[in-house]
């Protein structure tokens, strides 16, 4: 009812509303939320936002990934959106984000699979203790140029298409079987960090000075 009725509001926080079940997200000037802790969330009703620019969901433990994905399409101004902690999401698909600079994922401890699509702005996308992911999609994100997907123990895969400023992935770990990095189309100045590697005992990938122990595909 505060966004239905009070259509002046460009800026609401609603922080730490252990309650809320759920919100209805049509608002035409709202620029700011934050439902930081709300832990009760699991989706919402609606979601239409055309003028939001921020969106804070840390720790809304419940929130479903088709409510998150939503947010993405359906906010074409949004700029930043945290959904750290958000321990419910297993898979996440999220596209169209036609002015989305900055994803934040970090805890997402149960996200497996990542895919994020046509984002022609995003910049950054912390996925840091995200420790289960497997597998990562980027398609057609022209500005993104670095991935840091370091210490993530089950990394399996890192496909990453039409992303031509990617300069450099950090896939730094102590594991003999690092992730496959696929690159298309082929950029020759890419860069695979695999710091651990270079440092570690024979036994380690890359540790014989002869790379870094990556499977990479550039097509």
């Amino acid at each position: 009812d505060i966004l239905s009725k009070s259509q002046a509001i460009d800026n609401l926080c609603l922080a730490d509303c252990t309650r809320l079940s759920t919100i209805n997200l049509t608002h035409g000037n709202l620029k700011y939320l934050n439902l930081s802790k709300c832990t009760s969330i699991t989706s919402f009703s609606a979601v239409r936002m055309p003028l939001v620019e921020t969106i804070l969901l840390p720790f809304c433990r419940n929130v479903n990934k088709v409510s998150v994905e939503k947010i993405v399409t359906y906010s074409p101004h949004l700029k930043y959106l945290n959904i750290g902690g958000c321990i419910n999401i297993k898979s996440l698909h999220l596209k169209n984000g036609k002015h989305l600079k900055t994803l934040s994922l970090g805890m997402c401890d149960k996200l497996t699979e990542l895919r994020v699509e046509s984002c022609p702005k995003l910049i950054t996308m912390p996925v840091g203790l995200c420790i289960n992911l497997k597998n990562i999609y980027i398609y057609k994100c022209p500005l993104i140029q670095s991935l840091n997907v370091s210490l993530l123990k089950y990394i399996e895969l890192i496909h990453i298409e039409n992303c031509p400023l990617i300069e450099m992935i950090d896939v730094t770990s102590t594991l003999k079987a690092p992730p496959t990095v696929v690159i298309i189309p082929q950029q020759q100045m890419t860069f695979i960090k695999d710091e651990c590697a270079r440092l570690a005992d024979g036994d380690s990938p890359g540790a014989n000075g002869m790379g870094t122990g990556m499977s990479i595909m550039n097509v």
